[in-house]
């Protein structure tokens, strides 16, 4: 881990201070003569407001003063040309709490993104209770990224937001993506629209190994009595689809991401699977496609699962629900299946949720973990 103080951070203006140039010039030294690093966690190297991302601007590394900064984007500029960062693999980035830990933060994560996403040997980017960043870079270009895996936990975002980072992967191996353990600053928390999501991964179906996501509060849709799924296709064109696309800051996702329609079957190569119950169910049956008469989760899983984690499955609550995960049981236990595990069926695993009262002394609010602490420094 290193450079725990944010580009700016201190001063917001003029974003540039000694102490920050030290630290960062200590940080590019480090990597410079650390050939085999592989991984590294940092905050964001940059000021947001220094309108690099701007029309006018000349996107050019030499105009950074920032050294880690400088460092990072001429290596991803002309990444088999330098002997560093040739095997980067892992990059964690520290969104910092500023003293405040009670709601979710704005980063430009899209930002580091366009720091990395050539490198030769890079997977994988994560960070924790992100936030958009109105002022940060667009999406990058799609197909343009080696990043493989992302690791997003504790956030609250946009299903456009995630879509961009997606699309941007030339392939997708691995996706994690939960919400809670914040508040939402002003209390209006981004919906979670599953049917743009499942178009948004569908081109990684013959890739993707590893999909968790934990974002069934923020789908309105779920939380009636009674969820009819074969009308979800169609209410979740009311919301955060296709209409909404064009109003999208970081950029209009292709036409061709609408024109999809598929299951979760056709995921041959996942093997762990971490979803809500109806997600699963909705994913199953298919997007976009003619709803059967009858139903056998069974059959519509990936062929190559090994994993599979159910949350919000609560026995008896669902006459429709308890008969397929009977089946599913059934199923795993005959040993025709490639399924090793499954988890949420005796004993239900709660969805991830928003907190209402961070001020309460009880608030179940996350905290980082002691590795990625400041106080580990």
């Amino acid at each position: 881990m290193v450079m725990q103080t944010e580009a700016g951070e201190e001063r917001p203006w003029p974003p540039y201070f000694r102490g920050v140039y030290i630290s960062q010039a200590l940080t590019a030294l480090f990597i410079s003569v650390s050939p085999e690093l592989e991984s590294l966690a940092t905050p964001p190297p940059f000021f947001n407001y220094t309108g690099f991302y701007l029309p006018d601007q000349s996107h050019d590394f030499e105009s950074v003063n920032y050294p880690l900064e400088r460092l990072l984007r001429q290596v991803n500029f002309m990444p088999n040309d330098m002997p560093f960062l040739q095997n980067l693999r892992d990059v964690y980035v520290i969104n910092r709490d500023l003293d405040d830990e009670r709601f979710y933060r704005s980063m430009d994560f899209m930002g580091v993104m366009q720091l990395i996403h050539r490198l030769p040997s890079i997977e994988m980017i994560g960070t924790d209770i992100l936030e958009e960043d109105e002022n940060g870079a667009a999406r990058l270009e799609p197909r343009s990224s080696t990043i493989s895996r992302f690791a997003i936990h504790h956030s609250s975002l946009d299903t456009y937001y995630l879509a961009n980072v997606v699309y941007s992967c030339k392939v997708l191996k691995e996706f994690q993506y939960s919400i809670g353990g914040r508040d939402v600053p002003g209390g209006s928390y981004s919906k979670f629209n599953p049917k743009t999501f499942f178009f948004t991964i569908l081109p990684h179906r013959e890739t993707l190994e590893i999909l968790d996501v934990d974002a069934e509060c923020h789908v309105t849709e779920f939380s009636w009595e009674v969820v009819e799924y074969e009308e979800l296709d169609e209410r979740f064109e009311e919301w955060g689809g296709r209409r909404d696309a064009e109003h999208v800051w970081t950029g209009t996702p292709p036409d061709s991401l609408w024109e999809q329609s598929g299951s979760l079957l056709e995921f041959r190569a996942l093997k762990r699977l971490s979803l809500g119950i109806h997600i699963l169910m909705y994913y199953a049956q298919g997007v976009n496609l003619a709803k059967k008469e009858s139903f056998s989760l069974v059959d519509c899983l990936p062929p190559n699962l090994e994993y599979l984690l159910i949350r919000g499955y609560e026995k008896g609550a669902s006459e429709m629900h308890d008969a397929q995960i009977d089946s599913l049981v059934a199923w795993k236990n005959s040993g025709l299946s490639s399924l090793i595990e499954i988890q949420g069926i005796t004993e239900c695993i709660p969805h991830a949720e928003d907190v209402d009262d961070p001020d309460d002394e009880d608030a179940p609010l996350w905290e980082r973990e002691e590795e990625w602490s400041s106080e580990s420094d």
